[in-house]
C-alpha cells in the first residue's frame, strides 16, 4: 500500500515506515497483457511500472527442497496419522511416477498434493487406500483426463506395484463419488454395451469377474431390447456369442441373462444379416432353450433374401452360410435332430434354393449338415430352376457350385435330365465360354453316369474341341482345361463324326498333349482334376495305356512337389499303381508323392487293410523311409511273420527285398521273433554249406542277422541242428564252418553234447586233417573251455591220443603248430 502524507501533518513514525510488497515480475506484466500486445510490449510496460513504484527490490531465489521425500513423508505423517510408513512410502512413488519431467517439488507442491490427497479420502463415500487418492489426486491435475480415456500403458506399468485387484473401481468411487456398486456400473457399462453389440468376447471375459458386472449386463439387455428389436436384432445374436465366449458363471444372475437373449430372440421375425460370429450365438441359445424356441430359430434363419431388397452379395451369402452351419450344428448337439430333419427347409422355392445351395457351396466345411440341405418344394421344382438356367445359356459358376452340394444332400436328383439339356445344350456353337465350362464341371461333379454319358457323346461328336479352339481364342483358361479333362477321359484323339468343327481343336490340344503345354495349362488342369477328384479315374486311364503319357506325367509331376499331392492319388492307387508312378516321376517326385499321401492322406491306414505281398517290399521300403509309425511296424512285422519257408528260401538264395526289409526293422529296434518257416530256410542253407555250396548273394554277415531276427526257441534249436550236423558229418566241413563261424561256436550249446562232440565230432576233424577244421577246432577250445570240461574221461584220453598221433606223422608245420596249441589248452 502507498501512504500520502501533507506537508502539513508529520509524524515521528513517519521516516522509520517501510512497506514490504511481494509481487512476481510475471504476474506484472501480465497486467498490460492484451490481445493486442505481444509479449514483448508486456514485458517492457512491466518492468517501467516495477522501476518507478519500487525504488527498492530484493530478488528472493525459489525454495528448494535438498530431501522432498524425507519433507513428505514428515507431511504425510502429520496429514494420515493412522496409516503406515509403507503406505507414505507408496505415495511418495506414485507422486514421482506422475510427474516424472517436472524437477525438483516444492514445499508448497508437496502440501498441495498432500491437501488433495486428503480432500479426496474425506468426501470419499467408501474406503480406499492411502495410494489410490494419492493417484486420483495426481490425475486430477490434469483437466482433460477422464476415467474412460486408456490408461497410459508406460504409466500403468510403473505403477502396478502399487494397485490392488479392484483398483479401476476405487478410482471410479473417488472420480464420481459414489459407492463402489454404482461407479463400476458408470466405469464398465460402456464396456460392457461395446462388448455385447459387437460380440467382443475378449472384453466381457476381462469384466467377468468384476463385481456388479452380471447386474450390468441384465441392466443393458433391459434397457437396450426394445431398441435392438426394432432397429438391429443380430446384435441380440452377437451378444449371446460374447456371453457365450466369455466363460460367464453358472450363477442365478447370469442365468437371467440368458433368459432374456432367448426371450428377445424368439421375438424375432427374420434374422437378416448374420455371419459365424451371430451364428455361434445363436447356436450357444438354442443349445440353452427348448425344442420349440430351436424350431423358431431354425425356421427364421433359412434365407437371407429378403423381398424388395438387393440380391446380398457373394461374401454375404457366404456369412449366411457359416451362420446356418453353426446353427445347424447347435441344433444337432441339442438333440434337435428330428427338428432339422422335419422342419427345416432352404428358401421359397426352386429358384431359390438352388441360389443358397450356390452360398452353401462357398463354406470350406459342410459335411455335418449337408444331409439336413432340404429344399421347401418338390424337388422337380428346383430341377426345373437348373434347367431353365441351361436353356437360357445363364448355368454358371453358381449353378456349378450349388450343383456340387445338392449331390452331398443324399437326395435322388434327376441328374440325367440337367445332362440331356447341358448335352443339348453344348453340341450347337453359341454358348459363352463361362458357360461351357460351368456345364462341364457341373456334370463331372453331380457324379453320375448320365452325365459322363453325355460328354462322351460331346467329345464323340467333335464339339469338345470346338469348345477347346473357342476357349483358346478367347483365352478362357478354366474353361480351356475342362474342355481338355473331357478329351483325357473320353477322347484322347476324338475320331468325331463331324472333323469340320473339331479340327482346328484338334490341332491344339495334340502339343499339349505330348507334354509341351504352357505351365499355367498344367497347373490350372492339375488344379481342376484335384477339385473334381477325377485323379484316379485319369490314373485308370493312363495305366491302360489309352492316354497320352507325356501330358498325363507332366501333371503328375506338377502336383507331387506340393503338399496336396495325395489329392491326386488315392492311397489305393497309390499301393496298387506304386511301381509305374515310381517309374514315371523322379526319385524326389515319388518321395514327395509320398510323404504328402502318409500325412494327409490315411496312406498307413489303407496299407494295414491290404494283404502284405513279397511284390510290393519295394513299397514298403521306401514308405519307411518316411514314417516308423507303430501301424505300419505291426502291419510289416506280421506280413513278414507270414512268409513261407519256400518264399524266405528264395530270397536268401537271391538276396530279395525281404531280406532288406527285415533287416530295416532289425535296424529300427522291431523284435520280430520269427518262426520255423525262417530257421527251415537256414536249415536249406545249412545243408548246401556242408555240401560245399553257400549263395554268392548273402554273406554269413547276413546269414547272422537272419538268425538274430528268429524267436529264441528257433535260435536254440537252430544252433543246436549246426552242433549235430558238425558232430555227423563225413565230409569236408570247411565251408560250413566258415559261412556259421559265430553261430557254431557257441559254448552252451556245443557243451550239452561235449562227449559226442569230442568222441565223435573232434575226431572226425582230426581224421580230415583240413587247415580251417583244425583252426576252428583251435578256437572252439580256447574259447569253450567247458566243452574239454564236460567231456568223459576216456573220450578226453581218445582225442589226446588222437591228437599226438597226428602231430608225430603231419607234415603240414601250420596244422602241426596248431595241434600242438591245442594240447596246450587241454588239461593233463
Amino acid at each position: 500500500m502507498f501512504v500520502d502524507l501533507s506537508p502539513k501533518i508529520q509524524f515521528d513514525w513517519s521516516n522509520r515506515f517501510w512497506a514490504l510488497v511481494p509481487f512476481d515480475p510475471d504476474g506484472v506484466s501480465k497486467l498490460w497483457s492484451t490481445e493486442r500486445n505481444n509479449a514483448k510490449n508486456s514485458d517492457l510496460k512491466g518492468q517501467i511500472f516495477l522501476e518507478k513504484t519500487f525504488q527498492i527490490r530484493f530478488l528472493v531465489p525459489a525454495p528448494v527442497l535438498s530431501d522432498w521425500r524425507s519433507f513428505m513423508l514428515s507431511q504425510l505423517k502429520i496429514a494420515f496419522p493412522t496409516h503406515t510408513d509403507n503406505d507414505f512410502y507408496e505415495v511418495s512413488r506414485v507422486f514421482e511416477i506422475l510427474q516424472p519431467d517436472s524437477g525438483t517439488p516444492t514445499p508448497r507442491e508437496l502440501k498441495v498434493f498432500i491437501n488433495q490427497i486428503g480432500s479426496a479420502m474425506r468426501t470419499c463415500p467408501e474406503t480406499v487406500s492411502l495410494p489410490i487418492a494419492a493417484l486420483y489426486a495426481g490425475l486430477s491435475k490434469n483437466s482433460e483426463w477422464n476415467l474412460n480415456s486408456p490408461f497410459p500403458e508406460h504409466l500403468l506399468t510403473k505403477l502396478q506395484p502399487f494397485l490392488h485387484n479392484d483398483w479401476q473401481e476405487d478410482l471410479a468411487v473417488l472420480f464420481y463419488g459414489v459407492p463402489k456398486e454404482k461407479a463400476s456400473q458408470v466405469l464398465f457399462g460402456p464396456k460392457v454395451e461395446r462388448s455385447l453389440t459387437t460380440g467382443d468376447s475378449k472384453m466381457l471375459s476381462e469384466l467377468v469377474n468384476k463385481p456388479g458386472i452380471d447386474l450390468i449386463v441384465v441392466r443393458t439387455l433391459d434397457q437396450r431390447f426394445p431398441q435392438w428389436l426394432k432397429s438391429e436384432p443380430i446384435v441380440l445374436a452377437k451378444a449371446s456369442y460374447a456371453c457365450d465366449e466369455a466363460g460367464i458363471p453358472d450363477t442365478s444372475s447370469w442365468e437371467e441373462v440368458w433368459k432374456r437373449l432367448i426371450l428377445g430372440a424368439g421375438q424375432v421375425q427374420r434374422w437378416v444379416g448374420l455371419d459365424r460370429l451371430a451364428g455361434r450365438g445363436l447356436g450357444a441359445l438354442i443349445r440353452r432353450g427348448d425344442s420349440s424356441f430351436a424350431k423358431t430359430i431354425l425356421l427364421r434363419s433359412n434365407s437371407p433374401l429378403e423381398a424388395n431388397k438387393p440380391q446380398p452379395t457373394d461374401t454375404e451369402m457366404q456369412s449366411w452360410a457359416e451362420s446356418v452351419s453353426e446353427i445347424v450344428d447347435a441344433a444337432l448337439a441339442a438333440n434337435h435332430k428330428n427338428i432339422v430333419s422335419g422342419s427345416f427347409r432352404l428358401g421359397e422355392s426352386g429358384h431359390e434354393y438352388v441360389n443358397l445351395m450356390n452360398a452353401m457351396g462357398l463354406l470350406q466345411d459342410r459335411s455335418n449338415i449337408a444331409a439336413y440341405l432340404k429344399p421347401p418344394c418338390d424337388k422337380a421344382d428346383v430341377m426345373n430352376a437348373l434347367l431353365d438356367s441351361v436353356r437360357q445359356g445363364s448355368f454358371d459358376v453358381a449353378h456349378e457350385r450349388a450343383c456340387t452340394v445338392m449331390a452331398e444332400t443324399g437326395i435322388s436328383w434327376n441328374w440325367g435330365s440337367l445332362a440331356s439339356e447341358v448335352r443339348a445344350r453344348l453340341e450347337q456353337g453359341n454358348c459363352s465360354r463361362a458357360e461351357v465350362g460351368a456345364d462341364i464341371r457341373a456334370l463331372f461333379r453331380v457324379g453320375q453316369e448320365e452325365g459322363r454319358e453325355a460328354l462322351r457323346s460331346i467329345a464323340r461328336t467333335g464339339w469338345i474341341f470346338h469348345h477347346l479352339y473357342q476357349a483358346h481364342q478367347e483365352n478362357n483358361l478354366e474353361t480351356f482345361t475342362s474342355c481338355l479333362l473331357v478329351i483325357l477321359l473320353y477322347d484322347s484323339e476324338a475320331t468325331s463324326s463331324n472333323p469340320n468343327i473339331s479340327n482346328q481343336g484338334k490341332n491344339i490340344y495334340r502339343p499339349i498333349a505330348s507334354g509341351s503345354g504352357r505351365q499355367d495349362i498344367l497347373n490350372t488342369l492339375t488344379s481342376q482334376i484335384v477339385d473334381l477328384q477325377l485323379s484316379n479315374e485319369l490314373v485308370a486311364k493312363w495305366l491302360e495305356a489309352s492316354l497320352p503319357h507325356g501330358l498325363l506325367t507332366e501333371i503328375y509331376k506338377n502336383l507331387s512337389m506340393r503338399p496336396e499331392a495325395f489329392q491326386l492319388f488315392s492311397p489305393s492307387t497309390t499301393i496298387k499303381h506304386y511301381a509305374i508312378l515310381k517309374a514315371s516321376l523322379s526319385d524326389e517326385e515319388w518321395n514327395g508323392l509320398l510323404k504328402s499321401s502318409i500325412t494327409n492322406a490315411q496312406l498307413l491306414s489303407q496299407l494295414a487293410d491290404s494283404d502284405f505281398s513279397i511284390q510290393d517290399i519295394p513299397l514298403y521300403l521306401d514308405i519307411l523311409k518316411h514314417s516308423a509309425d507303430p501301424l505300419l511296424i505291426t502291419y510289416l512285422s506280421s506280413g513278414i511273420k507270414r512268409t513261407s519257408k519256400d518264399q524266405w528260401l528264395e530270397s536268401i538264395r537271391n538276396k530279395s527285398d525281404l531280406i532288406f526289409l527285415t533287416f530295416r526293422l532289425q535296424d529300427l529296434g522291431v523284435t520280430l521273433d520269427l518262426g520255423h518257416p525262417l530257421s527251415d530256410a537256414l536249415n536249406h542253407l545249412v545243408d548246401d554249406s556242408l555240401a560245399g555250396n553257400t549263395p554268392s548273394s548273402v554273406s554269413a554277415e547276413d546269414c547272422k542277422r537272419l538268425f538274430q531276427t528268429l524267436k529264441a526257441s528257433q535260435r536254440e534249436t537252430f544252433k543246436r541242428r549246426l552242433r549235430d550236423d558238425l558232430i555227423e558229418s563225413r565230409s569236408n566241413t570247411a565251408t560250413f564252418l566258415d559261412f556259421f563261424n559265430d553261430l557254431i561256436t557257441d559254448c552252451s550249446t556245443m557243451a550239452e553234447e561235449a562227449d559226442k562232440l569230442v568222441r565223435e565230432g573232434f575226431s572226425k576233424i582230426l581224421d580230415r586233417s583240413n587247415k580251417t577244421e583244425i583252426d576252428w577246432l583251435e578256437k572252439l577250445i580256447l574259447k569253450c573251455p567247458m566243452v574239454i570240461q564236460n567231456c568223459k574221461e576216456a573220450s578226453l584220453q581218445d582225442f589226446k591220443d588222437r591228437l599226438s598221433h597226428m602231430e608225430k606223422g603231419s607234415t603240414d608245420e601250420q596244422i602241426k603248430s596248431s595241434l600242438i596249441r591245442i594240447k596246450e589248452h587241454i588239461p593233463n
